[in-house]
């Protein structure tokens, strides 16, 4: 039996572009996977630009990025950053509920994989859904998560693979993680040594302090999923584990 994987796409990506660059992945596994990737709600209105191995932000990232209309429309996000943090958390909320929407007619999944900003909102949704898990059985739920109480999220993912991912710095995330505690999925943590969009540092970050159980590993390259004959090697002996797993 396959696993079913949901795909969250970086910043200023779409569903297509993920799916494309993904390929050699896909391929890889194409005897252990089946995949759906999904749109993030919000147009992008930011760009990156690595300066000093930090993120900055630039606007106008339409003029810039998109050579016509239709890339223009297909640079998404899962939310935008900026200095209010509430409206921020309103973007994330609004995915939140567009990627529940998938789950409840598409899943359940299995596991679930994000790059970059998607592996941000996939660590999101993996905590919203261990504390629905633990709120079943508490008399005190958590007042984040009451407006998300409905969204069927309480099955979660057994694994998850992240690549140039970071921990979401918003209080509202810190308060989910607080209360439904380190995350108890199998994860497996893809960095880049020379990534200049999201350092290594905030991948292993992610992976340390909200994960039990993460897998690290490092690629000499920038922003990008590694995906030569090494690692496919490597993400076959990761689902390999989770497959024996199963069996026992």
């Amino acid at each position: 039996m396959k696993f079913k994987v949901l795909c969250l796409h970086g910043y200023t990506q779409s569903a297509q572009k993920f799916r494309d660059r993904t390929g050699p992945f896909r391929r890889a596994l194409k005897a252990t996977i089946t995949t759906t990737f999904l749109d993030a709600p919000h147009q992008a209105t930011h760009i990156f630009t690595p300066i000093n191995g930090t993120v900055n932000t630039t606007n106008n990232a339409s003029k810039d990025d998109a050579k016509n209309n239709e890339e223009e429309e297909s640079s998404l996000a899962w939310w935008n950053q900026g200095e209010d943090s509430d409206r921020v958390w309103q973007e994330i909320r609004a995915s939140i509920r567009a990627v529940a929407q998938v789950i409840r007619d598409e899943g359940p999944f299995d596991g679930i994989v994000g790059f970059s900003q998607g592996a941000g909102m996939a660590a999101i949704l993996c905590a919203l859904a261990q504390l629905a898990s633990v709120a079943k059985n508490s008399s005190n739920p958590s007042l984040v998560l009451e407006e998300f109480v409905d969204l069927g999220l309480s099955q979660g993912f057994g694994f998850g693979l992240f690549f140039a991912g970071f921990y979401p710095g918003m209080p509202q995330f810190t308060e989910i993680m607080q209360r439904a505690g380190k995350l108890e999925l199998r994860s497996m943590h893809v960095m880049g040594e020379a990534d200049a969009i999201v350092s290594p540092e905030r991948g292993a970050e992610l992976a340390h302090k909200a994960f039990c159980r993460a897998v690290t590993a490092y690629h000499p390259g920038g922003h990008f999923m590694p995906s030569n004959a090494e690692w496919r090697k490597q993400y076959q002996e990761f689902f390999l584990t989770l497959t024996q797993k199963q069996q026992e």
